[in-house]
């Protein structure tokens, strides 16, 4: 419930591409979808992205990531494992990845 990942990806998006969080008159960036199984981490989140919940750029949800009940088959891009990027960057800090 304390990562940034989801608003750093949602910043290098902005910030690397066309749109500005400020002048979203023009074609909107893809929409980040964040879940949890907590309901007092997702109040959280919500609470902590409303700016980018208010336009639309996110939305935080309260599923079980193992089902996905509230995502609709093929309207997913693309899923980041937030519990996997943390344990390949902690191999890797403590030299266990294998080049």
């Amino acid at each position: 419930g304390n990562s940034r990942l989801g608003e750093d990806i949602l910043h290098y998006y902005i910030d690397m591409g066309p749109y500005s969080i400020d002048k979203m008159d023009k074609a909107l960036p893809p929409r980040l979808v964040q879940c949890d199984i907590s309901t007092h981490v997702v109040n959280s989140m919500t609470k902590r992205y409303h700016k980018y919940v208010e336009k639309d750029l996110m939305s935080i949800v309260q599923d079980d990531a193992t089902q996905f009940t509230l995502i609709n088959d093929e309207s997913v891009d693309s899923v980041v494992d937030k519990g996997l990027v943390d344990a390949l960057f902690c191999a890797e800090q403590g030299g266990m990845v294998q080049q």
